[in-house]
C-alpha cells in the first residue's frame, strides 16, 4: 500500500482530509502529531530521528519535514482560497477553542481573535499570528510555514514544481473533483467519503472589500500558487472524465 505524507494547510478541510486519507492505514502506522504551530521549538534533526518509520504523516509541518522522514511517501497537500481561509482561521480561534487550555506562549494569537473584529484581527503585527495568515502555504511548500522568509524567483518556480509534480492533492472548492481524482490515483480510497469534521463555528458575514483587497496585497504568493494548483486540478479531471 502507498505511504502518504499530507502537508496539512490549517483551515482548508485538513481534518477531514487527514481522517481519510489515514483510515486505510493501522494506529501504529499513523505518526503522532508534531510540530503542529510556530511554537514548537524542535529542530527538525530531532523530529526525523524521534518521528521516523510511520507510513502515514500528516500536521501543520512543511516540505524540510517530508525530506527528513519520507521514505517513497506520496506527498499531497491541500489548498483553499486564501482569504476564506484565514476568514477560517479566526472564527475557529474565536468560537472554538479555550485559549485557557494551551501553553502559554500559544495563547497569543487565540487570544487576538477572541478580542478584536476581524479587521484588526488581520492587520494585528504580531509574529506569530503573521506566520498563519501571510503566505503561510507557499512557506509550507517550499519549506517551513513557520518561518519567515524573503522568497525568490526561484523559490516560485520550485513550490510550482512540487505542486505540479505531487501525484493528487485536494482544492476546497473543488472537493467533489478533488475526491474523484482521488479515487483515481490511489484505489484504496474508492468508496471513502469525505466527514466533515472540525468546522468553525459561528457567522461567516462577507468579507469586507478592505480586508479583501488586503489579505490579497499580503497573500499574493498563497494566491498564486492556489491559482496555479486549480488550473492543474481542472485540467486532471478534464483530463480524467474524457476517458
Amino acid at each position: 500500500m502507498n505511504h502518504v505524507f499530507l502537508l496539512h494547510n490549517p483551515k482548508a478541510a485538513g481534518s477531514a482530509l487527514r481522517a481519510l486519507l489515514a483510515s486505510r492505514f493501522v494506529d501504529a502506522e499513523v505518526a503522532p502529531v508534531f510540530l503542529n504551530s510556530p511554537f514548537d521549538p524542535r529542530p527538525i534533526q530531532n523530529i526525523s530521528r524521534e518521528f521516523s518509520g510511520f507510513s502515514f504523516y500528516a500536521g501543520h509541518y512543511g516540505f524540510d519535514a517530508y525530506a527528513a522522514l519520507a521514505n517513497d511517501h506520496i506527498l499531497v497537500t491541500n489548498f483553499r482560497d486564501p482569504a476564506a481561509r484565514i476568514q477560517s482561521v479566526y472564527r475557529y480561534w474565536r468560537n472554538n477553542v479555550d485559549a485557557a487550555q494551551l501553553a502559554a506562549n500559544e495563547r497569543g494569537p487565540i487570544e487576538l481573535a477572541q478580542t478584536l473584529s476581524f479587521a484588526d484581527f488581520i492587520r494585528n503585527p504580531d509574529p506569530g499570528l503573521r506566520l498563519y495568515i501571510e503566505n503561510f502555504h507557499f512557506r509550507q511548500l517550499l519549506g517551513s510555514g513557520w518561518k519567515a522568509r524573503n522568497c525568490t524567483i526561484l523559490d516560485r518556480v520550485i513550490v510550482r514544481r512540487r505542486i505540479a509534480r505531487m501525484r493528487w492533492f485536494f482544492i476546497q472548492e473543488m472537493a467533489a473533483a478533488s475526491l474523484e481524482l482521488l479515487r483515481h490515483e490511489l484505489p484504496i480510497y474508492r468508496g471513502r467519503a469525505l466527514e466533515t469534521i472540525n468546522v468553525s463555528s459561528g457567522e461567516r458575514p462577507p468579507i469586507a472589500d478592505a480586508d479583501l483587497r488586503y489579505l490579497k496585497a499580503i497573500n499574493r504568493l498563497d494566491y498564486a500558487i492556489y491559482a496555479f494548483a486549480v488550473r492543474l486540478q481542472e485540467k486532471r479531471a478534464a483530463s480524467l472524465a474524457a476517458r
